[in-house]
């Protein structure tokens, strides 16, 4: 299914950056004990989204 080392490749696209949302906030915050443990493939394009430093940039001024 996951071709490289994001959704749609070897690069970041939209898809990737949802994927991370979702796992990040929607999933995390709605869905007590919400673990990424059965998937490793998508929790590893989550954790490359999140250390994209454009991404880390904007969490750290955005996040408390």
């Amino acid at each position: 299914m996951i071709k490289g080392d994001y959704f749609m490749g070897n690069k970041a696209t939209f898809v990737d950056i949802q994927l991370f949302d979702l796992f990040e906030s929607s999933l995390g915050k709605f869905i007590p004990g919400f673990s990424t443990d059965p998937y490793p493939e998508l929790e590893a394009i989550v954790k490359r989204v999140k250390a994209n430093p454009e991404i880390a940039a904007y969490l750290a001024k955005h996040l408390p």
